[in-house]
């Protein structure tokens, strides 16, 4: 493995695609974490500044996740933090889509480009929409239907999950659209509040994931216009 690496590394410069997962430490010159005796920052450092482009899968790949999270004692950074200057599309998501991944490969294979990003450097297919606007169960909250309770009646009905804590209306990811486990689910269908796991920092900005966003999003199809009006 370690010489096909570097014999493409060193034949193939400019024209390989490079796949990283996980936060890379740069604390202590990155020795938390070590394979086949180089640290994950040196190999970094050379491996992703000769690639076409590089795809960071997952929210620790992206700005470091969970490692970065806290007192970070390691240094954990994200890998366009780890390693600037360098070609990297951001595939964020914790766990994330190996649908989101494929369609990626397959675009660049096709077209020779990476696919329209965001200002984050995310695919807008994947990060253009709020998860909001494409829950299924987006109909009991604008009929103001929500679930009170873990196990309550309306829990058991499908009904909203705002008032649980779901970060949905500050989310911004394809999961109710592509969902997991070949299309069968995903956390909101089966009953799950999102925590918007493909938002910066959504381990220290998005918790705790079990309070209510302070505010709604936009109105319910039952408000009326006078009562509208009366707030305002």
């Amino acid at each position: 493995a370690e010489a096909a690496l570097r014999r493409v590394v060193e034949e193939e410069k400019g024209n390989y695609l490079v796949v990283v997962e996980g936060s890379i430490p740069v604390a202590d010159d990155g020795v938390y974490c070590t394979i086949g005796g180089r640290t994950a920052l040196d190999i970094a450092r050379e491996v992703c500044s000769s690639a076409a482009a590089c795809i960071a899968i997952g929210s620790c790949a992206w700005d470091g996740g969970l490692p970065k999270a806290g007192p970070n004692p390691t240094g954990a950074l994200g890998l366009h933090e780890a390693v600037p200057r360098i070609n990297v599309v951001n595939l964020p998501g914790c766990p994330h889509n190996p649908t989101n991944t494929a369609a990626v490969l397959v675009h660049y294979l096709t077209f020779g480009v990476m696919p329209a990003l965001d200002e984050s450097n995310r695919p807008l297919f994947a990060y253009g929409q709020l998860i909001h606007d494409q829950c299924e169960r987006r109909a009991h909250y604008d009929a103001g239907r929500y679930v009170q309770a873990w196990g309550d009646e309306g829990h058991r009905k499908g009904w909203c999950l705002f008032k649980m804590g779901c970060k949905g209306p500050e989310a911004n990811y394809n999961c109710p659209t592509v969902r997991f486990n070949d299309s069968t689910s995903w956390p909101v269908k089966s009953g799950h509040g999102c925590i918007a796991c493909a938002s910066p920092r959504f381990w220290d900005t998005k918790s705790p994931f079990y309070e209510r966003l302070p505010r709604a999003a936009g109105f319910g199809v039952d408000v009326t216009a006078a009562e509208i009006g009366w707030t305002v």
